[in-house]
């Protein structure tokens, strides 16, 4: 719930955290309220699947809210793009991160980034898509 956070991606000790927006179980202002009511009980640190400790749980939240908010804005502004939805939504995503994890001083090389970020980035892309096909329009 509380998103994705590789350790090859630290700078100086601060962590890069981004949403996960599985397909089939994403729902954004679902994901809002528990990250909020995580963010809530004012924990030292977040301990992630696979993804190791996190601390400075408000500063995370609050990044991982921000990208989320950008994360669904950038799918519905592909709802309608048909058969190319898929690949414009993962291409936004991707310039997204890519320039985000450039402000946080991430110095990897891009493929490298997008090695680590390969399973996400298309897991992400489905689930938006799957999100959009959900919605009540």
């Amino acid at each position: 719930m509380f998103g994705l956070s590789y350790r090859e991606l630290d700078v100086d000790g601060r962590q890069f955290i981004f949403p996960t927006t599985t397909p089939t179980q994403f729902e954004p202002e679902e994901m809002r309220a528990s990250i909020n009511r995580l963010l809530a009980l004012e924990p030292e640190a977040m301990y992630l699947t696979h993804y190791s400790r996190v601390p400075e749980v408000q500063a995370q939240g609050a990044a991982l809210l921000r990208h989320l908010d950008t994360l669904v804005a950038l799918a519905e502004a592909e709802k309608d793009a048909g058969a190319l939805r898929h690949e414009r939504i993962k291409q936004g995503m991707t310039a997204y991160l890519l320039a985000e994890i450039r402000k946080h001083g991430c110095q990897l090389p891009e493929a490298t980034l997008l090695d680590i970020w390969a399973t996400d980035l298309e897991l992400n892309a489905q689930g938006l898509c799957v999100w959009l096909d959900g919605r009540k329009t």
